[in-house]
């Protein structure tokens, strides 16, 4: 079976890259090694990140960075994938073919649909504004359903319903979770994880850290995702001694953190989902979460949730109150919740919807 999968990079510690990761590994243990369609291949980097040995056979393609140039870059790409049996698409754009039964489609956040944050202004605006008239035309792409569209939550699900109508099944992402179990009994501090960006506004974190100056906040993620924001977040921070910024870490770097902190904070507004959420829980970490997006799926307890920074403060202060038996309690209701987004239900389900349209 000749399998192609799609996506612009698999090389940072984005959830898009650990979906495919997982994917290829799953169709690697079938005995298919795919090939795989992106910008960037570093197996070694790979293995440093996600501690996955993958075998796949890569297909360099150059990212449209102009509005004029999506629809040629399109049209070249669907021509290209008309000799795959099965295509698995993580590029979060409108679907890049309509064969009915040879198509998934993994949808993160329908840019092609509604923007939002700074993708909703000036440029970026203009950027997506070519995807999201042409996405509205085609339509019954997502009325009639004759491909495979899956939704990264219910939150975007709902999303799309709201906008098009159209319910479309969930196929949470696979989180590393066993990887994360742990005996450490030893916690202490405040961890996040997660591109250094806009959306995952780790400004506010700095500015939650400075109410706790006997607490460490840890604030880990991928650099390269925005250097600007980066920079400006290590100027903010600069002087704040009990912050530190770790652009970049491996994936037993980042475990080593993880374990050992007490504290997850997921500052993001309106995230799709957060697999670091996920694993932070696995690790042993009371989560403390921005209550919007796909996020509030993984944690259901109010009390974890903030509405503002304000908020935010006095949900920690009181997080870092609680006894002993209470933290442990929480533990063991969140672990139980969140074994539904491991990486082997990920696997079997995708696969699972490939098989079926094979077997059609």
């Amino acid at each position: 079976m000749k399998i192609a999968v799609v996506s612009p990079n698999i090389t940072d510690l984005g959830g898009i890259s650990r979906c495919v990761v997982v994917l290829i590994e799953a169709l690697n243990k079938r005995g298919i090694t795919p090939d795989y369609y992106g910008i960037h291949s570093n197996k070694k980097k790979i293995k440093d990140l996600f501690n996955k040995d993958i075998k796949y056979n890569f297909k360099r393609i150059y990212w449209p960075r102009r509005a004029i140039l999506y629809s040629s870059w399109m049209k070249n790409l669907q021509l290209i994938l008309k000799k795959y049996d099965y295509i698995f698409d993580f590029t979060n754009t409108l679907p890049l073919n309509k064969n009915k039964g040879k198509y998934f489609s993994y949808i993160f956040y329908p840019e092609f649909l509604t923007s939002r944050g700074k993708y909703n202004k000036g440029l970026w605006r203009l950027y997506y504004l070519p995807q999201q008239i042409i996405a509205i035309l085609r339509r019954n792409l997502f009325r009639k359903q004759e491909i495979d569209m899956v939704c990264v939550s219910k939150e975007i699900s709902d999303l799309i319903h709201n906008i098009l109508g159209v319910r479309l099944p969930v196929l949470y992402p696979p989180a590393n979770i066993d990887n994360f179990k742990n005996n450490t009994k030893k916690k202490s501090g405040v961890i996040s994880v997660g591109g250094f960006s806009h959306e995952k506004n780790q400004l506010e974190q700095v500015e939650i850290a400075k109410s706790f100056p006997r607490i460490e906040f840890n604030i880990c993620g991928n650099a390269k995702r925005n250097p600007r924001y980066f920079d400006k977040l290590k100027k903010v921070a600069e002087g704040i001694k009990n912050v530190k910024i770790y652009p970049n870490l491996s994936f037993d770097e980042l475990k080593e953190k993880i374990i050992h902190s007490e504290v997850f904070l997921n500052s993001g507004r309106k995230d799709p989902f957060s697999i670091s959420t996920v694993e932070g829980i696995a690790a042993g970490n009371i989560p403390l979460i921005h209550n919007s997006g796909g996020v509030v799926e993984i944690v259901s307890f109010k009390e974890l949730r903030y509405e503002n920074k304000e908020d935010a403060i006095k949900k920690l202060r009181k997080i870092l109150s609680f006894s002993y038996k209470k933290k442990k309690e929480l533990r063991k209701k969140l672990k139980k919740h969140i074994k539904q987004f491991d990486e082997e239900t990920f696997q079997k389900n995708i696969l699972k919807i490939m098989e079926k349209n094979k077997n059609e």
